[in-house]
């Protein structure tokens, strides 16, 4: 009977999203109670429940501090209104600079490749930025398809191969990006059993076995479709002009226009 005790004291816990080291003291402590340490252990209690309620790793606070509490949804930060005017020293206004930063910004945000020293990840240049998403996804997309294109047509590779070496470098040059976004997505809504839990799980830098199941199975289905696209086929202008619908096929040109 005890032993029964003690597992549904352990199933509970292990529910609530207690750590094995807390259900492993408090397992000793039921077999070993002790009275004189209960109000010092509510408090304690008192703060955890507190810390799991939150689920974001800002700061108390600091979303009221910029204005996002204000119920007038029309009311724009000072801050946002001096980086839009150009006018906060950031150098946001209109011009040929601000737009080269701007572009910058998003390719040291997507990809680990070399940046200009002066720029950084400015939020309201991350912003700016949105539209340059496809541009910068383009380039990775053209770099992907030509190393594929140059293992599998200039050195003879097989398809499966040339793809296997080709997502690997995507994966290198965008320091998996999206499969990191990918693994905490799984992680969170596999494990998570409500929406704190979830998101605590989403924030969590560890991958666990939904996200290492979920990024298997995206990498073994992106590299079986790459391969089973063969050798590409571009076609930039169909001179012919006749309605034949001559277009680029096969795995190079599906890896631009996927990343873009």
């Amino acid at each position: 009977q005890v032993d029964d005790v003690r597992f549904v004291h352990f199933l509970s816990l292990s529910l609530n999203g207690t750590t094995p080291n807390t259900i492993a003291s408090s397992s000793t402590t039921m077999s070993r109670p002790n009275t004189n340490n209960s109000a010092a252990t509510e408090a304690p209690s008192a703060a955890a429940d507190v810390n799991e309620s939150r689920t974001t790793i800002l700061p108390q606070g600091i979303v009221e501090s910029r204005n996002y509490a204000s119920n007038d949804t029309v009311q724009i930060s000072a801050e946002i209104q001096a980086f839009i005017a150009g006018t906060d020293g950031n150098g946001a206004a209109p011009g040929v600079r601000s737009e080269f930063r701007t572009l910058f910004t998003i390719w040291m945000f997507i990809t680990r490749l070399p940046s200009p020293m002066w720029i950084d990840l400015h939020p309201g240049y991350l912003m700016r930025g949105m539209g340059y998403f496809p541009i910068v996804g383009s380039v990775l997309g053209g770099m992907c398809a030509i190393v594929l294109d140059c293992l599998n047509i200039s050195i003879g590779l097989p398809a499966s191969v040339a793809a296997a070496l080709a997502i690997g470098f995507g994966l290198s040059v965008t320091g998996c990006f999206h499969e990191d976004g990918l693994a905490d997505s799984a992680d969170g809504m596999g494990g998570g059993w409500s929406k704190t839990q979830v998101l605590k799980i989403m924030t969590d830098s560890r991958v666990g076995t939904f996200g290492c199941a979920a990024l298997s199975l995206f990498l073994f289905v992106k590299l079986q479709l790459l391969g089973s696209l063969g050798t590409s086929r571009w076609v930039i202008l169909d001179f012919q002009n006749d309605g034949s619908g001559v277009s680029s096929s096969g795995a190079g040109p599906a890896i631009l226009v996927a990343q873009t």
